[in-house]
Protein backbone atom coordinates (compact mmCIF):
# COMPACT_ATOMS: atom_id res chain seq x y z
CA UNK A 1 0.00 0.00 0.00
CA UNK A 2 0.85 3.27 -0.80
CA UNK A 3 0.72 6.67 1.85
CA UNK A 4 1.21 10.15 0.45
CA UNK A 5 4.28 11.71 2.74
CA UNK A 6 5.05 15.06 3.30
CA UNK A 7 8.97 16.20 4.74
CA UNK A 8 9.72 20.37 5.78
CA UNK A 9 12.71 21.13 5.91
CA UNK A 10 14.45 24.15 5.91
CA UNK A 11 17.80 24.69 3.37
CA UNK A 12 20.35 27.63 3.99
CA UNK A 13 17.26 29.50 5.55
CA UNK A 14 14.73 28.48 3.07
CA UNK A 15 11.70 26.67 4.03
CA UNK A 16 11.29 23.38 1.68
CA UNK A 17 8.82 20.97 1.32
CA UNK A 18 8.88 17.16 -0.14
CA UNK A 19 5.51 15.92 -1.11
CA UNK A 20 4.22 12.87 -2.88
CA UNK A 21 3.62 8.82 -2.89
CA UNK A 22 5.77 6.31 -1.33
CA UNK A 23 6.08 3.01 0.40
CA UNK A 24 5.61 2.71 4.09
CA UNK A 25 9.52 1.44 4.36
CA UNK A 26 10.92 4.09 6.37
CA UNK A 27 14.48 2.30 5.14
CA UNK A 28 13.81 2.58 2.01
CA UNK A 29 13.54 6.12 1.92
CA UNK A 30 16.59 6.34 3.95
CA UNK A 31 18.56 4.22 2.01
CA UNK A 32 17.76 6.46 -1.13
CA UNK A 33 18.33 9.62 0.44
CA UNK A 34 22.17 8.55 2.32
CA UNK A 35 22.44 7.24 -1.10
CA UNK A 36 21.86 10.67 -3.19
CA UNK A 37 23.77 11.95 -0.19
CA UNK A 38 27.06 9.78 -0.66
CA UNK A 39 27.39 9.68 -4.49
CA UNK A 40 27.44 13.43 -4.34
CA UNK A 41 30.00 13.68 -1.45
CA UNK A 42 32.12 10.79 -3.96
CA UNK A 43 31.38 12.45 -7.71
CA UNK A 44 34.60 12.59 -8.80
CA UNK A 45 33.32 15.72 -10.86
CA UNK A 46 35.53 19.12 -9.98
CA UNK A 47 33.36 21.05 -11.98
CA UNK A 48 30.75 23.73 -11.21
CA UNK A 49 28.31 21.72 -9.73
CA UNK A 50 30.38 21.26 -6.62
CA UNK A 51 30.97 24.55 -5.58
CA UNK A 52 28.25 26.37 -3.70
CA UNK A 53 25.33 27.68 -5.83
CA UNK A 54 25.89 24.12 -8.41
CA UNK A 55 23.12 21.24 -8.68
CA UNK A 56 25.10 18.85 -6.67
CA UNK A 57 26.29 20.99 -3.93
CA UNK A 58 22.17 21.99 -3.69
CA UNK A 59 21.56 18.27 -3.70
CA UNK A 60 24.04 17.55 -0.92
CA UNK A 61 22.56 20.68 1.27
CA UNK A 62 19.34 19.28 0.36
CA UNK A 63 19.74 15.45 1.54
CA UNK A 64 21.89 17.03 4.63
CA UNK A 65 18.93 19.05 5.47
CA UNK A 66 16.36 16.13 4.86
CA UNK A 67 18.24 13.77 7.21
CA UNK A 68 18.76 15.96 10.09
CA UNK A 69 15.34 17.00 10.04
CA UNK A 70 14.09 13.56 10.61
CA UNK A 71 13.54 12.66 14.42
CA UNK A 72 15.48 9.07 13.98
CA UNK A 73 18.69 8.38 14.70
CA UNK A 74 20.16 7.73 11.25
CA UNK A 75 24.20 6.23 10.33
CA UNK A 76 26.21 4.93 7.63
CA UNK A 77 29.38 3.23 8.53
CA UNK A 78 32.00 1.33 5.89
CA UNK A 79 33.61 -1.64 5.73
CA UNK A 80 36.12 -0.83 8.93
CA UNK A 81 33.08 0.21 10.86
CA UNK A 82 33.89 4.12 11.44
CA UNK A 83 30.75 6.41 10.66
CA UNK A 84 30.76 7.92 7.21
CA UNK A 85 27.53 9.97 7.82
CA UNK A 86 25.71 10.59 11.03
CA UNK A 87 22.15 13.12 11.21
CA UNK A 88 21.57 14.88 14.03
CA UNK A 89 19.16 12.31 15.85
CA UNK A 90 21.86 9.33 16.13
CA UNK A 91 24.63 12.48 17.08
CA UNK A 92 22.33 13.79 20.16
CA UNK A 93 22.57 9.86 21.02
CA UNK A 94 26.15 10.09 21.70
CA UNK A 95 26.86 13.29 22.74
CA UNK A 96 28.96 14.58 19.56
CA UNK A 97 27.67 16.75 16.13
CA UNK A 98 27.59 14.66 13.17
CA UNK A 99 31.29 15.63 12.01
CA UNK A 100 33.16 14.49 14.99
CA UNK A 101 31.42 11.20 14.71
CA UNK A 102 33.38 10.68 11.34
CA UNK A 103 35.81 8.14 11.55
CA UNK A 104 35.44 6.77 14.66
CA UNK A 105 33.92 3.51 15.32
CA UNK A 106 32.08 2.34 18.34
CA UNK A 107 35.17 1.21 20.43
CA UNK A 108 35.36 5.24 20.24
CA UNK A 109 32.49 5.83 21.89
CA UNK A 110 30.67 3.16 23.80
CA UNK A 111 31.38 0.65 26.41
CA UNK A 112 33.07 -2.19 25.16
CA UNK A 113 30.70 -4.27 25.82
CA UNK A 114 27.71 -2.79 23.89
CA UNK A 115 30.90 -2.22 21.11
CA UNK A 116 31.17 -5.88 20.53
CA UNK A 117 27.52 -6.69 20.19
CA UNK A 118 27.21 -3.28 17.09
CA UNK A 119 30.34 -4.84 16.02
CA UNK A 120 29.53 -8.46 15.85
CA UNK A 121 25.77 -7.47 14.44
CA UNK A 122 27.17 -4.71 11.80
CA UNK A 123 29.50 -8.30 10.63
CA UNK A 124 26.14 -10.30 9.82
CA UNK A 125 24.78 -7.53 8.28
CA UNK A 126 28.12 -6.76 5.74
CA UNK A 127 27.85 -10.50 5.30
CA UNK A 128 24.58 -10.67 4.70
CA UNK A 129 23.91 -8.09 1.63
CA UNK A 130 20.39 -6.77 0.32
CA UNK A 131 18.76 -7.91 3.58
CA UNK A 132 17.32 -5.70 6.52
CA UNK A 133 18.62 -7.08 9.89
CA UNK A 134 17.22 -6.06 13.33
CA UNK A 135 18.36 -5.89 16.64
CA UNK A 136 17.60 -5.11 20.10
CA UNK A 137 20.19 -3.74 22.02
CA UNK A 138 21.58 -1.76 24.77
CA UNK A 139 22.95 2.01 24.98
CA UNK A 140 24.77 3.61 26.56
CA UNK A 141 24.53 7.66 25.90
CA UNK A 142 26.94 10.55 26.90
CA UNK A 143 25.29 11.14 30.08
CA UNK A 144 25.72 7.79 31.28
CA UNK A 145 21.97 7.03 30.86
CA UNK A 146 21.10 3.70 28.92
CA UNK A 147 18.13 2.65 26.70
CA UNK A 148 16.79 -0.33 24.44
CA UNK A 149 17.38 0.07 21.50
CA UNK A 150 16.04 -1.89 18.06
CA UNK A 151 18.31 -0.85 15.04
CA UNK A 152 17.58 -2.02 11.45
CA UNK A 153 20.58 -2.31 9.63
CA UNK A 154 21.38 -2.92 5.76
CA UNK A 155 23.96 -3.02 3.55
CA UNK A 156 23.72 -1.57 0.27
CA UNK A 157 26.57 -0.88 -2.66
CA UNK A 158 26.85 3.05 -3.55
CA UNK A 159 27.71 4.02 -7.52
CA UNK A 160 31.88 3.70 -6.57
CA UNK A 161 31.11 0.53 -5.58
CA UNK A 162 31.66 0.85 -1.75
CA UNK A 163 29.31 -1.05 0.19
CA UNK A 164 28.09 1.19 3.51
CA UNK A 165 25.89 -0.25 6.36
CA UNK A 166 22.78 2.08 6.70
CA UNK A 167 21.67 1.98 10.13
CA UNK A 168 18.08 3.18 12.00
CA UNK A 169 17.73 3.50 15.21
CA UNK A 170 14.07 3.25 16.93
CA UNK A 171 14.22 3.84 20.99
CA UNK A 172 11.93 1.34 22.95
CA UNK A 173 13.20 1.90 26.20
CA UNK A 174 9.57 2.23 27.29
CA UNK A 175 8.05 -1.06 25.70
CA UNK A 176 11.37 -2.82 27.23
CA UNK A 177 10.66 -1.40 30.24
CA UNK A 178 6.84 -1.73 30.80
Amino acid sequence: SHTPGLISFDVNGGSRRIEGQGACRGDRLVVSLVSTFEETLHSSKADENTKPGGSSFQESTLVRSVLDALPTPIFVKDREHRWVLANQAFAALTGLNPEDLYGKSDYDLFPSQEADVFWEMDERVFNTPNQVLGNEEALTQADGSQLWIYTQKVVTTFTHGEDLLVGVITDITARRNA
